[in-house]
């Protein structure tokens, strides 16, 4: 089924996401045979990108404007440019969060049955978040929504 291509509460944090009318995308790194799966897991219709960045941090930061902001592209902004004052990221893979910006709020969402030594999670920039899958990220962005600060214990 297409939901067993996502990782688990994947398309739960989407239906979140569409319900809450954030805006959102998909920043996956590989190639062509990356819209393949996306289409099969049924997420071509969400806006996205493609990327041959490993360090997706990097990429983040190369949107950041001088005043802070985030000038997002129109892949990812439904074919407008779109003007964020603030990023939430989210990844499983610790090397995306290289290069990452100070003022983005970034989850390690850590896959149910994977493990990562324990000196590259040290080595993940202080400002991200490490969770045990997506399965508790709608709890944490609903308790950032309305504190506006996130708990890193």
């Amino acid at each position: 089924t297409q939901d067993d291509m996502l990782l688990p509460f994947a398309r739960d944090l989407i239906s979140y996401l569409q319900r809450m009318h954030y805006h959102f995308g998909i920043v996956t790194y590989g190639r062509a045979w990356q819209l393949t799966k996306m289409s099969a897991a049924g997420l071509i219709g969400i806006p996205h990108i493609v990327t041959s960045v490993k360090e997706k941090g990097v990429l983040l930061t190369s949107w950041q404007q001088d005043d802070g902001s985030f000038l997002i592209p129109s892949e990812l902004a439904g074919g407008d440019v779109l003007q964020a004052k603030r990023l939430v990221f989210i990844d499983d893979k610790p090397i995306s969060f290289t290069g990452l910006p100070q003022n983005v709020d970034a989850f390690c969402a850590i896959t149910p049955g994977v493990s990562w030594p324990q000196e590259v999670l040290a080595a993940l920039p202080p400002h991200v978040t490490v969770i045990h899958g997506l399965g508790s990220i709608i709890e944490l962005l609903i308790s950032h929504k309305d504190s506006k600060a996130i708990d890193k214990t």
